[in-house]
Protein backbone atom coordinates (compact mmCIF):
# COMPACT_ATOMS: atom_id res chain seq x y z
CA UNK A 1 0.00 0.00 0.00
CA UNK A 2 2.90 2.60 0.63
CA UNK A 3 4.54 1.68 -2.84
CA UNK A 4 1.25 3.01 -4.13
CA UNK A 5 0.69 5.92 -2.23
CA UNK A 6 4.56 6.82 -3.34
CA UNK A 7 4.28 6.29 -6.82
CA UNK A 8 0.83 8.55 -6.71
CA UNK A 9 2.58 11.22 -5.36
CA UNK A 10 5.26 11.34 -7.30
CA UNK A 11 3.28 11.16 -10.61
CA UNK A 12 1.04 13.63 -9.12
CA UNK A 13 4.13 15.83 -7.93
CA UNK A 14 5.29 15.85 -11.45
CA UNK A 15 1.79 16.65 -13.05
CA UNK A 16 1.01 19.71 -10.49
CA UNK A 17 4.55 21.18 -11.41
CA UNK A 18 3.58 21.24 -14.96
CA UNK A 19 0.40 22.07 -14.92
CA UNK A 20 0.91 25.06 -12.45
CA UNK A 21 3.48 26.34 -14.41
CA UNK A 22 1.14 26.55 -17.26
CA UNK A 23 -1.38 27.85 -15.56
CA UNK A 24 0.10 30.61 -14.13
CA UNK A 25 1.63 31.86 -17.75
CA UNK A 26 -2.01 31.43 -19.07
CA UNK A 27 -4.08 32.99 -16.08
CA UNK A 28 -0.55 36.03 -16.38
CA UNK A 29 -1.07 36.28 -19.99
CA UNK A 30 -5.28 36.46 -19.67
CA UNK A 31 -5.18 38.99 -16.76
CA UNK A 32 -2.30 40.97 -18.90
CA UNK A 33 -4.86 41.10 -21.59
CA UNK A 34 -7.91 41.96 -20.04
CA UNK A 35 -6.55 44.82 -18.05
CA UNK A 36 -5.30 48.11 -19.15
CA UNK A 37 -3.07 50.16 -18.38
CA UNK A 38 -4.71 52.16 -15.44
CA UNK A 39 -5.90 48.74 -13.09
CA UNK A 40 -2.88 46.20 -14.48
CA UNK A 41 -1.39 46.37 -11.00
CA UNK A 42 -4.80 45.76 -9.43
CA UNK A 43 -5.22 43.17 -11.66
CA UNK A 44 -1.74 41.00 -11.06
CA UNK A 45 -1.96 41.96 -7.41
CA UNK A 46 -5.55 40.20 -7.07
CA UNK A 47 -3.89 37.04 -9.11
CA UNK A 48 -0.83 37.17 -6.66
CA UNK A 49 -3.42 37.25 -3.41
CA UNK A 50 -5.22 34.54 -4.57
CA UNK A 51 -2.38 32.27 -5.67
CA UNK A 52 -0.59 32.44 -2.64
CA UNK A 53 -3.56 32.15 -0.72
CA UNK A 54 -4.29 28.38 -2.27
CA UNK A 55 -0.70 27.96 -1.47
CA UNK A 56 -1.91 28.59 2.35
CA UNK A 57 -5.66 27.05 2.31
CA UNK A 58 -4.10 23.79 0.73
CA UNK A 59 -1.71 23.29 2.93
CA UNK A 60 -4.33 23.80 5.97
CA UNK A 61 -6.55 21.75 4.47
CA UNK A 62 -4.03 18.99 3.84
CA UNK A 63 -2.81 19.39 7.48
CA UNK A 64 -5.96 18.84 8.93
CA UNK A 65 -7.95 16.96 6.52
CA UNK A 66 -5.39 13.88 6.07
CA UNK A 67 -4.87 12.31 9.81
CA UNK A 68 -8.72 11.51 9.25
CA UNK A 69 -8.96 10.46 5.69
CA UNK A 70 -6.52 8.39 3.94
CA UNK A 71 -3.88 9.44 1.73
CA UNK A 72 -5.45 8.22 -1.53
CA UNK A 73 -8.72 9.55 -0.40
CA UNK A 74 -7.36 12.79 -0.29
CA UNK A 75 -5.62 12.66 -3.36
CA UNK A 76 -9.08 11.66 -5.05
CA UNK A 77 -10.27 14.79 -3.88
CA UNK A 78 -7.58 16.76 -5.11
CA UNK A 79 -8.13 15.39 -8.73
CA UNK A 80 -11.53 16.26 -8.86
CA UNK A 81 -11.07 19.75 -7.34
CA UNK A 82 -8.36 19.73 -10.54
CA UNK A 83 -10.58 18.46 -13.33
CA UNK A 84 -13.87 20.93 -11.83
CA UNK A 85 -11.26 24.00 -11.82
CA UNK A 86 -10.41 23.03 -15.29
CA UNK A 87 -13.91 23.30 -16.67
CA UNK A 88 -14.21 26.24 -14.89
CA UNK A 89 -11.25 27.68 -16.95
CA UNK A 90 -12.73 26.52 -19.95
CA UNK A 91 -15.84 28.87 -19.46
CA UNK A 92 -13.42 32.16 -19.25
CA UNK A 93 -14.87 34.49 -21.91
CA UNK A 94 -11.61 36.06 -24.21
CA UNK A 95 -10.99 39.66 -22.85
CA UNK A 96 -12.16 42.84 -24.54
CA UNK A 97 -9.95 44.34 -26.51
Amino acid sequence: MYGLIYVLNLVFAVVNGWGNALLFVCASSYVNEAANDKNKGLFNALLWIFNTGSFISGNLVAAFVIPYVSQVVYFIVCIGILILTLFFFLLLKNPLP
